[in-house]
């Protein structure tokens, strides 16, 4: 059975490392991100199955980050 596939953004380290462990048991995590712009290009890149995404980061915050994927990322 394949495991989904995760991108992991937030620009705290210490929440991105903790959240980090407690998925990599379960899931296939393929990219840790630290800003919105970074999530875009990430999500486009890698194409993972599942975003976890924090509500506010720099550069762009997760929200309108994932409303620009949701679109078709043609913003960034």
């Amino acid at each position: 059975m394949n495991r989904p596939r995760v991108l992991l953004a937030d620009d705290h380290l210490l929440v991105a490392e903790a959240l980090k462990s407690l998925l990599t048991p379960e899931f296939d995590l393929v990219g840790v991100v630290e800003d919105g712009r970074a999530l875009v290009a990430a999500a486009k890149a890698l194409r993972p199955d599942v975003i976890v995404a924090d509500v506010t980061m720099p550069q762009l915050n997760g929200i309108d980050a994932l409303i620009q994927l949701r679109q078709g990322g043609d913003q960034v």
